[in-house]
């Protein structure tokens, strides 16, 4: 015992990011970028941009864990799906960092003074619906001198600070990996075989290698094979649903 490493996992002191659910799959020269992206000094806002079902919540949160050890005060996830304007986004942060608020002070006044001086890495997943959320974020970096900003949306912030990636979908391999990936959740015994490559290739090739359409066609393995899924596509806003609520 007095020779084993310590284990390989974050500080919980340090970060609240969730427990992934499922494995990451794919993308792996993109995240390698991005992580040095996120490493760089100069970098204070960096938002990955996308349309829904592309994964960004996903990438966002991975890339929070492969750059933890780069900030001093720790990642903080927040989540701003039900956030409107800036204020709620203020409190919302409040929320997450375990702010001990005081009555007679804003929220917002609060948290710049606890970010001011701290080396934190903020990653604020759904960004779009915030209607002067570009302001909020200016104001937080404006206010502090070490802290970056992981923003994930569907449209730019247009900050001057800000710099933009956009998600791309999953290449083939990485398409094929995630269907068989989770077709075996839902089915365990689903393997890609010489009969239905083709059909997971060319399914994976016609969803365009969207990961949310990708993993609601897996789904489909309960009852189907890749060929009947593929000769339904064009009915796909009847077929790629769910009522799984976390999708």
């Amino acid at each position: 015992p007095s020779k084993f490493p310590p284990l390989a996992t974050l500080n919980p002191q340090r970060h609240n990011l969730p427990l992934p659910l499922t494995p990451f799959i794919g993308r792996e020269e993109w995240m390698a970028e991005w992580c040095e992206l996120l490493r760089k000094t100069s970098l204070r806002l960096l938002t990955l941009l996308g349309f829904g079902g592309m994964g960004k919540t996903r990438v966002a949160l991975h890339l929070a864990e492969l750059c933890a050890d780069d900030f001093h005060h720790g990642v903080w996830w927040v989540d701003l799906e039900e956030a409107r304007t800036a204020d709620e986004m203020f409190n919302r942060l409040a929320h997450h960092l375990s702010l001990h608020l005081q009555p007679q002070a804003a929220v917002k006044a609060q948290v710049l003074t606890f970010l001011r001086e701290r080396k934190k890495l903020l990653v604020l997943d759904n960004m779009e619906q915030i209607v002067d959320g570009a302001a909020g974020v200016s104001e937080l970096l404006n206010a502090t001198r070490d802290l970056k900003c992981l923003v994930t949306s569907r449209r730019p912030l247009e900050l001057q600070l800000e710099h933009i990636v956009e998600v791309p979908p999953l290449p083939g391999s990485d398409a094929e990996a995630l269907f068989l990936e989770r077709a075996r959740a839902r089915k365990p015994g689903f393997a890609i075989t010489a009969d239905n490559a083709a059909d997971v290739s060319e399914l994976c090739r016609r969803l365009e290698g969207v990961p949310l359409a990708i993993e609601l066609a897996a789904s489909r393995m309960i009852g189907m094979v890749p060929r009947e899924v593929l000769q339904r596509l064009d009915q796909q806003f009847q077929l790629l649903q769910t009522r799984a609520p976390d999708l």
